[in-house]
C-alpha cells in the first residue's frame, strides 16, 4: 500500500508528540498495561502542546520586537498549521523546535504525575480527594518523608533495614531495590537479631507475602546503625 504525500507529511508532523510520549512512558512508573489509545491520545495531546508552545513563542518574540522597534512584523501562523494541507511545504525547523519542546513538556507531565502535583492542588482546595491513579503501593513508597524502611519477608521471618533506592511491580509480584543493608531475623515475640550488613540488596515478594514499614532511625555519632534502628 503506497502512502500519500499527505499522509507522510502528517506522520512527520506527529514526531514531536511521539517522542513526547515515547519518553513518557519510559519515565513513568508503570502500574498496568496501558493502551494504544492511550498511547496515541497521548502522543496528539503532547505533540499539539509542542506546537502550541512554539507558537506562542513566536508571537511573543514578535510582541517584544514590535514594541522596541521600528519596523513592525506581522501575527502568522506556523507552517505546521498554516499549510497543513499543502503537501509539499514540510517545516522541518518547527518540527525540530516542536520536537525540543516536546521533551521539556514530557518532563514536566512526568514531575507532575510522579509526584501526583494535580491531586494535591485538588485535594488542597477540597475539589477532590483522590490521591491519584497510582496505587497505595506506589503512593507510599514516593513519599519525600520515606527513607529508611523495613522490609519485611513473612514466610521466612527475615526483615531488611535500608535506604529505598528504587521500586517497580508487576502483576504479581512487588520489586525493591534497597541501599546500606542490615539484614535482620525476627520472631514471634518481636525480637530482632542482626545477622550480617550489604551494601544493596534486590527484592522480589509475590504480592501478599511482604510488609514495608517506615523505619525511625536515632542518629549518633558513636554507635553502630544497627543499634540505632529502632524497630
Amino acid at each position: 500500500m503506497e502512502i500519500s504525500t499527505l499522509a507522510l507529511k502528517l506522520i512527520v508532523l506527529l514526531f514531536p508528540g511521539l517522542v513526547a510520549a515515547l519518553l513518557y512512558r519510559r519515565l513513568t512508573v508503570k502500574h498496568k498495561e496501558r493502551s494504544d489509545f492511550m498511547f496515541i491520545l497521548i502522543a496528539i495531546t503532547e505533540g499539539m502542546l509542542s506546537y502550541l508552545t512554539i507558537q506562542t513563542a513566536y508571537f511573543l518574540g514578535i510582541f517584544i520586537n514590535n514594541i522596541f522597534n521600528t519596523h513592525q512584523l506581522g501575527y502568522e501562523a506556523l507552517h505546521a498549521f498554516k499549510d497543513l494541507s499543502d503537501s509539499k511545504v514540510i517545516p522541518y525547523g518547527e518540527i525540530m523546535c516542536a520536537s525540543l519542546a516536546a521533551i521539556i513538556i514530557s518532563i514536566i507531565t512526568v514531575k507532575v504525575s510522579h509526584y501526583n502535583l494535580l491531586n494535591k492542588l485538588a485535594f488542597k482546595f477540597k475539589i477532590s480527594n483522590k490521591y491519584g491513579d497510582e496505587n497505595l503501593y506506589s503512593n507510599f513508597l514516593n513519599e519525600n518523608c520515606l527513607a529508611w524502611v523495613y522490609v519485611k519477608d513473612i514466610p521466612n521471618e527475615i526483615v531488611y533495614l535500608g535506604v529505598i533506592n528504587a521500586f517497580s511491580e508487576t502483576e504479581n509480584f512487588k520489586e525493591l531495590v534497597l541501599d546500606d543493608v542490615t539484614v535482620y531475623q525476627y520472631f514471634k515475640d518481636k525480637e530482632y537479631m542482626g545477622l550480617y550488613d550489604v551494601p544493596r540488596v534486590y527484592l522480589s515478594f509475590p504480592n501478599d507475602k511482604v510488609i514495608i514499614e517506615q523505619a525511625k532511625i536515632i542518629e549518633t555519632q558513636n554507635e553502630e546503625r544497627s543499634e540505632n534502628a529502632t524497630p
